[in-house]
């Protein structure tokens, strides 16, 4: 009878965010960033704003069909493998689950930046990543311009961060959420 009360108490303990939350947090700091542009720019604009943000949507989407299609399919089985067998430090090392999500989040963002350094330092990288900083006029759109092609490799690396940390799964759905939200403050 425990056991059957622990088993379902597993069940509705929240896995991940629900998408809603995530868009929600997005689309609000995506407004508020925008906003503050606005009355606040910190620089004379070079080019008009509006090709220069609909370029930027434009190699967004781009990014995102790509990125989206091969977590599918790289991903995704990784993390179920994740869930059920706790591989990576993460799940060697005896925590509570609120000490896995926080340390899966603060290790993702932790290898998030040695990506971020290894598209600085090496050629082939830089050459998509570069695509990235080339924007004349920095502002929160410049945070969804990224090469779809960056974007595909980084699945790859993404896949080794999970194979490597085993972070939970609301660690991750955390973790993607500020990610999302911070880039375009960034």
């Amino acid at each position: 009878m425990k056991t059957e009360r622990r088993g379902r108490r597993a069940e509705r303990r929240l896995r991940r965010l629900p998408a809603a939350l995530t868009g929600g947090v997005v689309f609000a700091a995506i407004v508020v960033v925008a906003i503050a542009e606005r009355v606040r720019p910190l620089r004379r604009r070079r080019e008009p704003q509006a090709p220069h943000v609909v370029r930027d949507i434009a190699m967004a989407a781009l990014s995102t069909l790509a990125t989206t299609a091969l977590q599918a399919i790289i991903l995704r089985p990784l993390t179920r493998r994740l869930e059920s067998e706790r591989l990576g430090f993460v799940g060697y090392v005896r925590l509570s689950r609120a000490g896995r999500v926080v340390a899966g989040v603060l290790l993702l963002d932790y290898t998030l930046w040695v990506w971020h350094w290894l598209n600085h330092r090496t050629p082939l990288l830089w050459r998509f990543h570069r695509v990235h900083h080339v924007d004349l006029d920095l502002d929160s759109a410049t945070g969804a311009r990224f090469h779809f092609g960056e974007m595909s490799i980084s699945v790859l690396f993404r896949w080794l961060q999970f194979r490597l940390i085993g972070p939970d799964p609301l660690a991750i759905s955390l973790w993607q959420t500020m990610l999302l939200a911070s880039i375009f403050f960034h």
